[in-house]
């Protein structure tokens, strides 16, 4: 039988996700023509079909409102559904009329990318 292998250690784990992060946002400073980094968010949306919003959280929904259009609006998920912030609506948004959402920027469930971190572990 082979001797069993040991790992030395003396290693040190890189974290390269944040170096790649960083390296991803100042490319697009660049593009943009952005003083620095730090300057900008992204806006990572998500259709309901591809990710789902952790339950009873506030999200960004981007929806489609007949004889309106395209609208952002504050709205929550819960219970399997998407809720526009309206005092005065009382029944859920319309599945067909929610095209996608998202976290706001600076939410701990996102990272400087815009990506959903809890997808990741």
């Amino acid at each position: 039988m082979e001797p069993e292998k040991r790992i030395p250690q003396d290693y040190e784990i890189l974290d390269l996700s944040r170096a790649m992060s960083s390296l991803k946002r100042e490319q697009i400073r660049k593009i943009l023509e952005l003083p620095d980094h730090r300057s900008f968010s992204i806006v990572r949306w998500y259709t309901p079909e591809e990710a789902k919003p952790i339950e009873a959280t506030y999200i960004i929904a981007k929806l489609y409102e007949p004889g309106i259009g395209f609208i952002c609006a504050d709205a929550a998920y819960e219970h399997g559904r998407f809720w526009e912030l309206d005092p005065s609506r009382e029944a859920p948004l319309k599945t067909a009329h929610v095209l996608a959402w998202s976290y706001p920027p600076l939410d701990d469930r996102v990272d400087g990318l815009g990506r959903l971190r809890y997808l990741n572990s």
